[in-house]
């Protein structure tokens, strides 16, 4: 649970600075919280793989031994 919410902090960080960036019409800020959401989008991204791929086998499933 403490980590779906770490994860839904990290999103919308970004998206309401980058709300209220535009909202205050400041284009330094504004390119700040892009890039920020960028990088916090490409890291949830990479939490899902590793998810997917930790997923696929369960700890000694017969199916996945060689």
């Amino acid at each position: 649970m403490l980590a779906w919410l770490a994860l839904t902090g990290v999103l919308v960080a970004p998206v309401a600075g980058l709300v209220l960036a535009y909202a205050g019409g400041h284009p330094r800020v504004r390119r700040r919280f892009a890039v920020m959401s960028a990088v916090s989008l490409a890291v949830c991204f990479l939490v899902y793989v590793f998810w997917q791929f930790a997923m696929e086998c369960a700890p000694g499933d017969p199916s996945c031994s060689p």
